[in-house]
């Protein structure tokens, strides 16, 4: 009998540690250098739906846009020719894909459609 409720409570331990394990298991963007989180970022495209990965590209652009007001800006600007993960790696360090499509969604300056042909 007490084998049973050894078992039993070792199987709710389990249970309720179980969202915390899967949580550890969601790719995040490493920050660290530029090279990190170019690795990390594709890590995490391999793990998305085609859909997904399309939210992302366009979340991340979005963030790297952030306070430019005009196009004559991005030609101005060389750094803005650039518009990867690296530029951004601070803003985005130990984000998941959904925070940094919210993130994006949230602080956005620019509005971008996506056109299909």
């Amino acid at each position: 009998m007490m084998g049973t409720r050894n078992v039993a409570l070792a199987a709710l331990i389990a249970l309720a540690a179980a969202p915390n394990a899967i949580a550890h298991d969601v790719p995040r963007i490493d920050g660290s250098s530029a090279a990190a989180a170019q690795k990390s970022f594709e890590r995490m495209n391999m793990q998305l739906s085609q859909k997904r990965r399309q939210d992302l590209a366009i979340a991340v652009l979005k963030i790297n846009l952030i306070g430019v007001n005009s196009a004559k800006e991005t030609i101005d600007n060389p750094e803005l020719l650039n518009v990867g993960i690296g530029r951004i790696k601070e803003r985005v360090s130990g984000m998941t894909a959904d925070e940094i499509i919210k993130y994006a969604d949230a602080n956005a300056t620019v509005k971008v459609e996506v056109s299909k042909p």
